[in-house]
């Protein structure tokens, strides 16, 4: 939501709305994991996962290209970003290009959107807790906002509508599915370790994305993390069409006979 234009107390009222959906259609995923299947269930939420990242992402590319533009400050201010000067070309002084040198945009937000296209009204300054405070507490209107994160943008409600549609691909399936199939899977001898050698995967995997995701969001082309994960929801999509069978009303031992008879007869046809 911060890569979105939200900052602060309005990005965590933002949050609520995609929280509320994240736990509603999680509530669905549980009605629907023995009406419709692991298999259709998982299947049909990669696809619509992946066309949620995908939209998301051509929004933030979108919203990217009406970036709003900054005056650059005089290169004595020391509150201003070093990486700018009144000689840097107008098509490079805008806020994208200031947050990915790591400096904070100052100028109105989204609502004041017809100012915020006009270069005197906003500036670029150093990442400090000076001139965050400096910018926002100038006696000039409209009142001025510090992003560090995200840029203002008339395209910010629309990512939050995307990011539900997101949040309500991904509960229902993507979110229930992977435990129940990973708790029947395995054989009886076997089963603690791999229950416990995926989930230690899992949260590994969060962690990683965890600490990842702002770093790529400013090193790949805007809207890039978002594409990168729709390209990780198409290869799930095609290890799961080949490789996840059905296990819903099978017992343990019918689903290892499954996983066997799969195994040695070395079809590779999806199930």
């Amino acid at each position: 939501l911060s890569f979105a234009g939200y900052r602060g107390r309005e990005a965590l009222r933002a949050a609520m709305l995609p929280a509320f959906t994240n736990a509603s259609f999680t509530l669905v995923g549980m009605w629907a994991i023995e009406r419709f299947g692991r298999r259709k269930l998982l299947l049909s939420s990669l696809v619509a996962t992946g066309a949620s990242l995908f939209l998301i992402g051509m929004l933030f590319n979108t919203a990217s290209r009406h970036t709003p533009p900054f005056m650059p400050g005089d290169p004595s201010d020391d509150l201003s970003c070093p990486a700018f000067n009144p000689a840097t070309p107008p098509h490079l002084a805008d806020c994208n290009s200031c947050i990915r040198h790591a400096c904070v945009f100052c100028g109105p937000s989204a609502q004041h959107h017809h100012l915020s296209q006009n270069r005197s009204q906003a500036t670029c300054v150093i990442a400090s807790v000076q001139a965050i405070e400096t910018c926002e507490n100038q006696q000039q209107q409209p009142k001025h906002v510090a992003f560090q994160n995200g840029c203002p943008s008339t395209y910010t409600g629309w990512i939050v509508a995307a990011l539900m549609i997101y949040l309500a691909s991904f509960a229902p399936g993507l979110s229930p599915v992977p435990w129940a199939v990973n708790s029947e899977i395995y054989p009886d001898a076997y089963r603690g370790y791999g229950n416990g050698f995926a989930s230690v995967t899992n949260w590994l995997a969060n962690s990683l994305v965890t600490l990842l995701f702002l770093p790529l969001g400013r090193v790949l082309p805007a809207g890039g993390c978002f594409f990168l994960s729709c390209g990780c929801t198409a290869i799930g999509f095609v290890l799961s069409w080949f490789y996840l069978p059905e296990t819903r009303g099978l017992s343990f031992a019918d689903i290892q006979r499954v996983f066997r008879a799969r195994y040695l007869s070395g079809d590779v046809k999806e199930f």
